[in-house]
């Protein structure tokens, strides 16, 4: 067996486990809040939030509603102490419910277009499954008032949200 006959095994192995090295590199999806290049809706955001009342929250997580069997997404703060659903009703439309942690427990406002003078939302599945769960990209743009008179504002835009 000549010299370059005995390699060949090895290079088909390095060729091999580089093409899969690429592939696993090529298939690993990010999950982005806030401003994006690729937004669903035109403009920019300087970053992802959300308020309640006086108090305001960094929007930084993002998971997607399949998980929970509704299409659209949870987008909360590093420590999920304000979480905001945006759900995609297909008969009603577009609805928020937002929690918030205080002093020991969790206080949840529903929100729908009747109580927000302003409610643009979008939610698409963007074709990627990790782990048979739909990714989505979206945005939402809430101006609204709870039916206590809390007001509720939340702009954010996300992509690869899984």
């Amino acid at each position: 067996m000549s010299r370059e006959e005995r390699g060949a095994p090895w290079r088909a192995r390095i060729v091999a486990a580089s093409t899969i090295l690429v592939l696993v590199h090529v298939a690993c999806v990010k999950t982005r809040v806030g401003d994006s290049a690729t937004s669903v809706s035109p403009g920019s955001l300087a970053r992802a939030t959300l308020s309640i009342g006086a108090q305001e929250y960094p929007l930084t997580l993002c998971r997607s509603g399949d998980r929970d069997y509704f299409r659209g997404v949870d987008l909360a703060d590093r420590e999920k102490h304000a979480v905001l659903r945006v759900l995609i009703d297909p008969m009603i439309g577009p609805r928020l419910r937002v929690s918030q942690e205080s002093g020991g427990s969790r206080e949840t406002f529903l929100l729908g277009s009747r109580s927000c003078r302003k409610l643009d939302v979008g939610a698409e599945p963007t074709g990627w499954r990790v782990n048979r769960i739909r990714d989505f990209s979206g945005f939402v743009e809430a101006d609204c008032t709870s039916d206590s008179g809390l007001e509720i504002h939340a702009h954010a835009r996300f992509t690869h949200c899984h």
